[in-house]
């Protein structure tokens, strides 16, 4: 997985990802990387703008919590892959797990399980653009993944994450409905 050879090559103090159909705003990288020096932080994400393919604003301003640890986060899905950042060195070595949807998700749990939480960062410096035909463009797909991630990855009880994913999907509605 190309994710995992980056990973594995990196050689800064920061990690970012940027996922092919996503851009930054120009000021991203600089907020974030100052923001997690100034408060000592592993894990941080930024909120996001959404547009479509054809570049019209889809949504934006969706709220993200200032903190989220990892039960919040089996509840909700509020960290963009491309808005992402972590400091390697407060973190420890990790590889994203070899699956075909949802290996973002996981692995924010993967890293929660050793840190407190991830904090959010309230400004929209991450653009997310929807396509028909992207992974994560089929609903029923993500929710399907999100259970398995949480019974099978996480060993969580078969109706706890029910309902973990049952909070997830309404979250994720309201986010983009709402």
């Amino acid at each position: 997985m190309a994710r995992n050879t980056a990973i594995a090559k990196a050689r800064g103090e920061y990690l970012a990802f940027l996922d092919s159909d996503d851009y930054w705003e120009p000021e991203k990288l600089s907020i974030q990387t100052c923001y997690m020096a100034k408060n000592d932080i592993a894990f941080s994400f930024t909120r996001i703008k959404i547009k479509n393919a054809k570049g019209l604003s889809v949504k934006s301003n969706i709220p993200i919590p200032n903190k989220i640890s990892y039960h919040g986060l089996l509840r909700q899905t509020v960290i963009a892959t491309s808005s992402v950042m972590l400091n390697r060195t407060k973190i420890p070595d990790f590889r994203m797990p070899l699956r075909r949807g949802g290996q973002d998700y996981a692995t924010w749990l993967q890293i929660l399980h050793n840190i407190d939480y991830a904090y959010g960062i309230n400004e929209s410096l991450t653009v997310y653009r929807t396509s028909n035909d992207s992974l994560s463009s089929n609903k029923l797909n993500s929710v399907r993944q999100v259970y398995e991630i949480q019974t099978q990855d996480e060993h969580i009880g078969k109706l706890s994450a029910a309902f973990n994913t049952l909070c997830f999907c309404i979250y994720a509605f309201r986010k983009h409905y709402m």
